[in-house]
C-alpha cells in the first residue's frame, strides 16, 4: 500500500468540500432610477360589481337576509328581517367604480328609510341604516 499515490488524491478530494462550504455571495438587487422611487404606486381602477348576490347580516342586532342584484344602471333587490319574514324591495342607481353603495328601502312612492354602505358592492356591506325622517340610525354589517 502506497500512501503518497493516495495522499496527491486527498487534496483533489477535499477541494470540492472547501468550496462547498464557503458563503454565498450576497445576491445584489438592480437599484431604481431615483425617479421610480419618488413615483406612488399606481392601483388599478376597479370595475363596478355586477351580477346577484345574497348576504346575511345584521341591523342593529337584528338578523337580516338581503338579496341584490346588481346591473350596470341600477341596483334592485329586497330584504327580509330573519325573524320577521315580509320583504321590503331595495333599489338605487348603481354607483361609479370605488363609489359606495346608496340603497333606498320601500315602494316608488313610499320610502321605509335608506341604507349608506362606507364601501362600493362587494362581497362586504357595512353602513348605516336610516329611518326616512333621520331620526332612528342602525348600523348594518353584511356578509
Amino acid at each position: 500500500m502506497s500512501l503518497p499515490l493516495s495522499g496527491r488524491y486527498v487534496g483533489l478530494l477535499l477541494l470540492p468540500l472547501l468550496v462547498a462550504c464557503q458563503p454565498d455571495k450576497p445576491i445584489q438587487q438592480p437599484s431604481a432610477s431615483p425617479t421610480a422611487r419618488q413615483l406612488p404606486a399606481e392601483k388599478p381602477a376597479s370595475a363596478p360589481f355586477r351580477g346577484w348576490r345574497r348576504y346575511t347580516g345584521q341591523v342593529g342586532s337584528y338578523p337580516v337576509v338581503v338579496e341584490l342584484t346588481f346591473e350596470d344602471t341600477a341596483t334592485v333587490g329586497s330584504y327580509y328581517y330573519a325573524r320577521h319574514g315580509g320583504l321590503v324591495p331595495l333599489r338605487a342607481q348603481s354607483p361609479g367604480p370605488g363609489q359606495a353603495l346608496r340603497l333606498r328601502e320601500g315602494t316608488a312612492a313610499t320610502s321605509s328609510g335608506t341604507w349608506e354602505a362606507v364601501q362600493p358592492a362587494g362581497p362586504v356591506l357595512s353602513g348605516t341604516w336610516r329611518s326616512p325622517d333621520g331620526r332612528r340610525q342602525l348600523p348594518f354589517s353584511l356578509r
